[in-house]
């Protein structure tokens, strides 16, 4: 199947947890972020107000809400329905909602829904398939195409991994997820891949593992504390459920920890001191099951009349097939080397693009070449209501409902423009400073209810972070002073925003930003005074709207009306609007929109993850492109637009501005082109490098990383092991220094330096200017923020895999480092920093520690 201008997604809807990939149209691949996430857990929990919570949002109010709570919806496939509490829930509408989850994140990261391919287990009949498929539809998709998961696999061994399975032969695939073990043999019938055999075993899975590890930890603590094993594994009170939660989180953590040491540390709630689990016990517990499924491969290999020595391969995917012990076993009973990869959670998911083959032609341009977790714009959708804020005063804005595409600002480059040259941009007015270990300042904003909220963010702005919570019904929102420690202003958020899912905040206005958007029900963005939380305005906000905040205005872009246009911040209404120009058959062309950030971005702290900063500077642009006319630069203060034509905007170029140049690479299957054109002269272009390496492409926005340096990163097709960061004199056309960095997807200029951070598993690099690593191999798996040019702010789980304990380590550019100890009991998805500041949501409060006093 071709899919036009080569947008593809491939989902694998798995028992335990759920993952997404796309494949922008020039064939690179990125895992899609779901909720901030990679793995997005597959459970549902149903609201009080009949609302249906999936992921992290489930899991969180699971805790005082467990009979609302189905962790696995692919398991009731048959049952048709599901007891949520006291209510009956269609099975097929909880598989919507996790898919539905998927489509509006895919909608945020390439501004619309790309053709999708949908996984299912190979033993599924007509009726389940049925059953997912009408989830699908019903969650807004297009009719999807569905494939085994084993295929999807295989495609991926081929494809990606270039193993060769011989026309005729087979290769087995051993899926071990969280909840199941499915495998099948999957032969090359010379033109595709057929299931000759499956099977598995339904209740066997990491999950079990756990509850295995569980158990035999219950059999020391229940020796001397049984009061303290009872609560923990019968709880009854809102603390006992949290405590359970803790445990098994512990102990997930420790299992997945204990792949790569012999000894990991659990923390058990209720004991002053960790007890430790072993590599030994841990193999010792799991070996009775991992045998059974080895004994369960060996018997479907065989009765597709093959021994396991005639295999191509045997193909191990799923995130429980990282415990060493499964390769182990099957090598050793079967006499096959498995192959297992350090991301097993992937190939499934991307082995399934291979049954969307992109048709001939040019690229679109719909959607930006670049995917959601580089700072940028705020994505939106489509809708048609726009009521103003109740009250005297308040605007009723109205706009032309359906929201094309073709305008996607849905998550965009970080670019920067200066004021004046380069090396204004570039120097560093900072210096390092001395960390010092996390110490609580005592500022605690409490939640105002007697639980854990579903929903917490944090959003710093100079020495004011702002916080909003969700608990129950009630949503909240409060502003703190870190430098004089002190609460500024705390009030119950409007009515409004009680859909919010994302917090962003800037000198003039604070804004709740709404999920769980359809192509039917737009939700409204709320914007609030930062002097006192009042309600300023709100807008709803559609399907496929897509909207940018700078200083000078709130840019929102419609494809419908086929403009971009600016709000004002006090009240909503509109500045300018600009509409997209006529091609060459007088309909107007669709425009990609690329915000261009200011000079003083390099000196604010970074933001975790995919959230963006208000635009700044006092020469606020923004860069439009379309296929017929080149680049269009757009003073967002005014409205007004110089255009400079022949720019190959056709060959969707990753673009970056500073000053008075703008740099594009594009990218081909020979390698990549860097082009630098001067925005005073319309016809001024250069070429500043050619890479001419087949298959060699730059995966990320360039950043600046001294006087005249762009720094970008570049690799092989999707072998992110041959990822490397490049740095390039733009002045002289010459790479200055290539340095391997494996792993890494996002870059943050650091003066003459370059931070390298990665979005699937954490990792990270620190690059001075002569391109040495900074960083040393434990601090490589981390997830690296900017304080400042000069130092660095690592995060990382402690222990690895708990989802309330992060342990800190500060670095300054030099390369020195200070440990700077683990916070307990937070909502890590809640943390944010200033330059000497860390505020959390914590299980009782949002609470601030100070780490410098710089």
């Amino acid at each position: 199947m071709s899919v036009p201008h080569g947008f593809a997604m491939g989902v694998d809807l798995g028992t335990s947890n759920t993952v997404a990939v796309i494949r922008w149209p020039e064939g690179r691949t990125r895992p899609l972020l779901v909720d901030g996430v990679p793995v997005l857990p597959s459970g549902v929990c149903l609201g009080e107000d009949g609302r249906l919570l999936v992921g992290p949002d489930a899991q969180r109010l699971a805790m005082v809400e467990p009979a609302r709570y189905e962790p696995h919806p692919k398991r009731r496939i048959d049952d048709g329905l599901v007891l949520l509490g006291d209510d009956e829930v269609e099975t097929v509408r909880l598989l919507a909602a996790v898919l539905g989850a998927v489509s509006r994140a895919a909608v945020e990261a390439v501004g619309h829904l790309p053709p999708a391919v949908l996984t299912f287990p190979a033993a599924w009949g007509t009726a389940r398939r049925n059953v997912l498929s009408a989830a699908a539809v019903r969650a807004g998709w297009p009719a999807p195409r569905l494939l085994p998961e084993p295929i999807a696999a295989a495609h991926y061994f081929t494809g990606i991994l270039r193993r060769p399975v011989p026309v005729g032969s087979c290769l087995a695939v051993f899926d071990f997820g969280g909840g199941t073990l499915d495998i099948a043999v999957v032969r090359n019938d010379g033109s595709g891949y057929t299931v000759v055999g499956a099977g598995g075993v339904d209740d066997l899975g990491g999950l079990d593992v756990d509850a295995a590890l569980v158990n035999h930890l219950g059999g020391t603590i229940a020796a001397t504390r049984p009061e303290l094993w009872h609560a923990l594994t019968n709880p009854a009170t809102t603390e006992q459920r949290r405590n359970n939660r803790l445990f098994w989180d512990d102990v997930r953590g420790a299992k997945e920890m204990l792949s790569r040491v012999t000894v990991a540390p659990v923390t058990v709630p209720g004991l002053a001191a960790a007890v430790h689990l072993t590599r030994d016990e841990l193999e010792s517990v799991a070996a009775p099951l991992l045998r059974r499924a080895v004994r369960e491969t060996d018997e479907i290999v065989r009765r597709c009349g093959l021994r396991p020595d005639e295999l191509a391969g045997l193909f191990l995917v799923g995130g429980s097939s990282r415990l060493p012990l499964v390769a182990r076993l099957l090598h050793h009973e079967l006499g096959v080397a498995p192959t297992v990869l350090e991301q097993p959670e992937l190939p499934v998911a991307e082995g399934a693009l291979a049954e969307l083959t992109p048709a001939p032609g040019p690229p679109p341009t719909a959607g930006p070449p670049f995917p959601a977790q580089h700072a940028g714009p705020v994505p939106v959708g489509s809708g048609s209501r726009h009521p103003g804020a109740p009250g005297a005063g308040k605007p009723v804005l109205r706009r032309p409902g359906l929201i094309v595409a073709a305008v996607a600002v849905a998550v965009v480059l970080a670019l920067a423009v200066t004021v004046g040259g380069w090396w204004f941009l570039l120097r560093d007015p900072h210096s390092t400073f001395a960390f010092t270990e996390l110490q609580p300042t005592g500022l605690t904003v409490a939640y105002g209810a007697d639980s854990v909220p579903s929903k917490a963010a944090s959003y710093p702005d100079g020495d004011v972070t702002y916080l909003a919570w969700t608990t129950g019904d009630a949503v909240n929102v409060a502003a703190i002073d870190t430098a004089e420690n002190r609460t500024l202003w705390q009030r119950p958020a409007p009515a409004e925003a009680k859909d919010w899912r994302a917090l962003y905040a800037g000198p003039d206005g604070v804004i709740l930003y709404p999920g769980d958007i359809t192509a039917t029900d737009p939700k409204p963005m709320v914007v609030l005074d930062p002097k006192d939380g009042a309600l300023k305005w709100y807008r709803d906000i559609g399907y496929h709207d897509a909207v940018v905040f700078y200083q000078a205005a709130v840019v929102f872009s419609s494809g419908d009306d086929n403009a971009v246009y600016g709000l004002d911040w006090g009240a909503g209404t509109e500045k300018w609007r600009l509409g997209n120009r006529p091609g060459t058959n007088g309909v107007p062309l669709a425009t990609r929109n690329f915000p261009v950030e200011q000079s003083g971005e390099i000196d604010r702290p970074g933001l975790l993850g995919s959230r963006t900063r208000i635009i700044r500077g006092d020469r606020p642009v923004l860069l439009q492109f379309d296929v017929e006319q080149g680049m269009r630069v757009v003073d967002v203060t005014t409205g007004s637009q110089r255009t400079f034509t022949g720019v190959p905007a056709g060959q969707n170029p990753i673009a970056y501005a500073a000053g008075d140049r703008a740099h594009l690479i594009s990218t081909d299957g020979n390698g990549y082109q860097v082009r630098e054109y001067d925005l005073t002269d319309p016809g001024g272009e250069r070429v500043v490098h050619t890479e001419a390496a087949p298959g060699r492409a730059v995966r990320t926005t360039p950043v600046p990383c001294g006087p005249e340096r762009l720094c970008y990163i570049d690799q092989n097709g999707d072998d992110s092991d041959s990822t490397h960061v490049v740095a390039l004199d733009t002045a002289r056309a010459k790479v200055l220094w290539r340095e391997p960095a494996p792993g890494v997807t996002a870059l943050v200029g650091m003066g003459d330096g370059v931070l390298a951070t990665g979005d699937f598993f954490p990792a990270s690099g620190l690059f001075d200017g002569d391109g040495n690593q900074l960083l040393g191999n434990d601090d490589r798996r981390t997830l690296g923020v900017r304080l400042d040019p000069a130092n660095v702010l690592l995060y990382s789980r402690e222990p690895p895999g708990s989802s309330r304990s992060l342990r800190f380590t500060g670095l300054n550019l030099d390369g020195a480092r200070a440990p700077l100890g683990p916070v307990d009991e937070i909502i890590p998805s809640s943390c944010s920093t200033s330059r000497t500041t860390l505020v959390c949501g914590s299980t009782n409060g949002f609470q601030v520690w100070r780490f410098a006093d710089a």
